[in-house]
């Protein structure tokens, strides 16, 4: 089914240092093995590593710049740029 989900329907998790909006994935859609979502992360953060046991996530850099670290080595994040990070993956 398709289904379009707006900012104000977003789920909303408040996590260390930023808000993380929930715009697909399992808890608002039909979706299983994915989530799209939206963050701002402040300059200079360093949010704690974590994995996502049963979803594939995709990370799009509109703006600023960082890194990703996971134990498969170090990506540069700049605007533009987009990660795929498979399910079960340490970042």
């Amino acid at each position: 089914m398709v289904k379009a989900v707006r900012r104000e329907e977003a789920q909303v998790f408040n996590l260390p240092g930023r808000d993380w909006l929930l715009y697909v994935g399992p808890e608002t859609t039909d979706a299983r093995n994915l989530t799209v979502g939206w963050s701002t992360f402040p300059a200079g953060s360093a949010p704690p590593g974590h994995v996502h046991p049963t979803q594939e996530e995709v990370i799009y850099i509109i703006a600023g710049q960082g890194e990703l670290v996971t134990p498969q080595g170090t990506v540069t994040l700049e605007p533009g740029t987009a990660v795929y990070i498979p399910v079960g993956l340490h970042h």
